[in-house]
This record gives C-alpha cells, sequence and structure tokens, in this order.
C-alpha cells in the first residue's frame, strides 16, 4: 500500500504506548494529527474499556473513532453512547465464573459503564517479563498501578469480588478478563472455558484470557465501523502487537505489526514496521504522508 488509507486503526498498548507509558509520543501525535488533517480517520482499537483510554487521547480533535473492549463498544462523536455493543450476558459471566471457581482464578470485569478488577489482579496489560531488569519494570508499573487505586486516581476500580456487580443487574458486562496463579491452573481454565460455546475467547499469554461474546471482536468492529463510515477495505489499515489485534486480519486492507509484536502476529502480518520504542507507527504513516507529494 502506497497511498495513505482512509481509515487508521491502531492498537495502544505495545503498539503506540510503550509499556508503562499511557500517553503518545510528540511524533506519533503529530503523525496521526497530519493523517487527519490530509484527510484520514484515525481510530483507537484496543481491549481498554472507553474510561480506561487516556483523557488527553481522548480529547485529541484528530481523533475521530473508538473501539473498545476487543470490539465490544464502538463510538464516534458520541463518547457516552456507542454506536455498537455487544453485551457480555450477565448468567453467561456467573456460569463461566462457576466453571473454574476450584482454579481460584483472578478476574477483571469490564462493562460500558466502568471498569473493575478483583483485588490482585493487577497483571491486566503488563508486558511480558523478560530478565531481571524487566522484572524490576513490571514490578515498578504494579507499585505505581496499587498507588493509584489507594488513591482514587485509578480508572480501574479494585473490588475484593466482581461477582456482586454482576449479580446486581446494574451494569453491562463487556468482557471478563482472567489470569491464573501458575500456567497449569490457566491451561485447565482455559479448557474449560473454551467448552462454552457462543464466547470469543483470546489466549493473551501469560496465564492471561479475555472473554468477550461471540462475534465481539476487533475484525468485526472494523467493518462494521467502515460500512457505516463507506469506507471500502482495501482503504484501510491496523496496526498491531498481540493476539487480541489479529481478529483484523481479513477485515483491513493491510495489518501492519509493530516490530516488537508477538511473534505468531508478525508471522502472518502483511508488512512490518519498527518498533513502539521508535515510533514505528509514526515512521509508516509519514511514509505514506510523504508519498503523497
Amino acid at each position: 500500500m502506497n497511498e495513505l488509507p482512509r481509515l487508521i486503526c491502531f492498537d495502544l498498548d505495545g503498539t503506540v504506548y510503550t509499556p508503562g507509558r499511557r500517553r503518545l509520543t510528540p511524533r506519533v501525535r503529530r503523525a496521526f494529527a497530519r493523517c487527519h488533517g490530509a484527510g484520514a480517520i484515525p481510530c483507537v482499537v484496543s481491549g481498554r474499556q472507553i474510561q480506561m483510554i487516556d483523557r488527553a487521547l481522548l480529547a485529541e480533535p484528530w481523533l475521530d473513532a473508538l473501539i473498545t473492549i476487543n470490539g465490544a463498544a464502538s463510538y464516534l462523536d458520541d463518547r457516552q453512547t456507542p454506536v455498537h455493543a455487544y453485551p457480555l450476558p450477565a448468567e453467561r459471566c456467573l456460569a463461566l465464573m462457576d466453571a473454574v471457581a476450584d482454579l481460584s482464578p483472578l478476574w477483571m470485569l469490564l462493562t460500558l459503564e466502568g471498569a473493575y478488577e478483583q483485588q490482585g489482579f493487577m497483571g491486566y496489560m503488563s508486558q511480558p517479563v523478560v530478565g531481571p531488569r524487566s522484572a524490576a519494570r513490571h514490578l515498578a508499573r504494579e507499585a505505581k498501578h496499587k498507588l493509584e487505586v489507594l488513591a482514587g486516581r485509578s480508572p480501574v476500580h479494585s473490588v475484593e469480588s466482581i461477582r456482586p456487580l454482576i449479580e446486581a443487574g446494574t451494569l453491562t458486562p463487556a468482557k471478563l478478563n482472567l489470569k491464573c496463579r501458575t500456567d497449569a491452573e490457566y491451561a485447565e481454565a482455559l479448557g474449560r472455558i473454551r467448552d462454552f460455546e457462543g464466547l470469543e475467547v483470546v489466549d493473551m499469554g501469560y496465564s492471561e484470557a479475555e472473554i468477550t461474546v461471540a462475534g465481539a471482536n476487533k475484525g468485526r468492529a472494523i467493518d462494521e465501523l467502515r460500512r457505516l463510515l463507506g469506507i471500502e477495505l482495501e482503504d484501510s489499515v491496523m496496526f498491531g502487537d498481540s493476539s487480541n489485534d489479529l481478529p483484523a486480519l481479513g477485515h483491513v486492507g493491510t495489518f501492519v505489526a509493530v516490530e516488537n509484536a508477538a511473534p505468531s502476529v508478525k508471522d502472518r502480518a502483511q508488512e512490518i514496521c519498527p518498533s513502539v520504542y521508535q515510533d514505528g507507527v509514526a515512521q509508516w504513516l509519514e511514509q505514506h504522508l510523504d508519498a503523497r507529494g
């Protein structure tokens, strides 16, 4: 693809956000602003719930659309009411929790109204821990998150159990994240969950899985957004780094993996751009903007 696509979809964590950083670099921000000025439509495509997305990013004048919770909720101008939503029925959430209760997993619940984590979860959106320096950064991120929770600054509410929230019936569940303490427990839990029909289950690695209702994935959400905006398949691009980005394959004209992406993602990507540490998404966009002459 040499021309600048009209729809520019991008994951956040690991794609334009470096580990522990919840904001764009100036170069990436400028690249998206230039694309918007050239008539393109930048669109966040994230596993995050909308309240978990940085307020500064939400306020950017160039950000036209958001696909959140792995495709379970999509937004255009109105950031309060999704244009598409695929809730995960409360009874299904409870059945899943019952099915693996003996394994004592930790849970996170993303709803259309907010995000809630079981105390001790803390691993959501953490990067793989490899070597002592990475382990130290991981521990620092978790310590920072704990302080944010205690100070009431975290967009994720820490609760003793998410079950009462689901049973109360006042929230609209959209995604469950499951995390186990050991690989063996995780493998058993994942097997039981995959026995359920009507679910999208993404193995995120490192004993963590994301669960949404069938059809709630990034690919379907991009399709729906393209139809709504009148954009052809070949006129779209997706930047990603992890397994929950792979459903976008075949639903955009070009799937671009950042260099730091998981090997399974790079193996299937049509193109690879430099890593998130090198502002790889911005480099790819700049090249296509400059090619316009």
